[in-house]
């Protein structure tokens, strides 16, 4: 518990419930500056989980689902920079096979 009150948000506004986007968006800009360096914002974990689900081996349309995407071809064409090195690592195993 803290200031006296329970939340079970993450982030809870000062005395309880949601905080709005904007002041999350500026909290997080400002404190990754000011720990990391460089201002990043809070779109830019969405996009590192989606790149590590693609990286990771989940399928595509599990992806969109997760994302909110319509569809997997929005995933693909967001992401496809993460596709292409996983096609690029396919090729590379696949040439390590051996039938004899």
């Amino acid at each position: 518990m803290m200031y006296g009150y329970r939340s079970d948000l993450v982030l809870p506004k000062f005395g309880g419930g949601y905080i709005t986007y904007d002041v999350y968006n500026k909290y997080f800009r400002e404190n990754c500056k000011r720990i990391i360096g460089r201002k990043l914002s809070p779109h830019a974990l969405r996009h590192t989980h989606t790149a590590m689900l693609v990286k990771s081996g989940f399928s595509l349309e599990t992806v969109s689902r997760r994302s909110g995407h319509v569809n997997s071809v929005v995933t693909k064409s967001v992401y496809m920079h993460v596709t292409d090195k996983m096609r690029k690592q396919d090729r590379d195993r696949l040439l390590q096979v051996r039938i004899i």
